[in-house]
């Protein structure tokens, strides 16, 4: 109870996109997957207690590889699969819609797009009208905000923890991620790909407002 209560307050407290859509699809397989292994706990223990051996009768003589006929069930046996087929085929049917609005690049006349360039070790920004700054950037709230991303040198990752979304930096190439944020704050950026000495220290500000 005490960890639904904590992950309904996650999904609550997330700055914005594309972390909520990611939360909510955690939630759902966790539910879903806390909810079958109570019941398949449930059933083998209830199995193991029903089904133990009875030292009072003399036991069966059971051939390696055959099952008795009265101890198997194939309408139950295609019964299961066919609940789990249709709980997987749901799932997927569920998550594809969502897991391409969290990797779709949003377009639009209303979309900001900052480049960001990786270096050894730190990040600078690019704003559309030119202006530029180095470990720190600042988007409006409610506004959808791509972050074109490349490296000045060697391999990066740009990743932005409290908006669940990351994406390599690599030199020569642009690489895409997007945030929508819904509560002003200052959040951490930082490098999440191995990258020398000065890895540690390679974080950039992100101030919404």
């Amino acid at each position: 109870m005490r960890l639904s209560v904590m992950l309904f307050k996650m999904i609550l407290e997330v700055p914005g996109e594309p972390a909520f859509t990611w939360y909510s699809l955690f939630q759902l397989y966790f539910s879903l997957g806390f909810a079958i292994g109570v019941v398949v706990l449930g059933l083998m223990f209830y199995f193991i207690y029903r089904y133990r051996e009875d030292r009072s009768t003399e036991s069966e003589d059971i051939k390696p590889g055959r099952i008795p006929s009265e101890r198997g069930n194939l309408k139950v046996i295609l019964g299961f699969l066919g609940i789990t087929a249709i709980v997987l085929y749901s799932l997927t049917i569920y998550s594809i819609p969502l897991t391409s609005y969290i990797e779709d690049v949003p377009e639009g006349d209303d979309v900001i797009v900052i480049d960001v360039i990786g270096f050894q070790w730190g990040w600078r920004f690019i704003y559309p009208n030119g202006t530029e700054s180095v470990g720190e950037v600042k988007v409006p709230v409610g506004k959808t905000v791509v972050f074109r991303v490349t490296s000045l040198d060697i391999l990066h990752n740009f990743k932005i923890r409290d908006f669940r979304t990351g994406v390599d930096a690599v030199p020569g190439a642009y690489t895409y991620i997007w945030i929508s944020p819904h509560e002003p704050g200052e959040y951490i950026i930082q490098c999440y790909e191995l990258c020398g000495v000065g890895h540690a220290n390679m974080v950039a500000k992100l101030i919404v407002g």
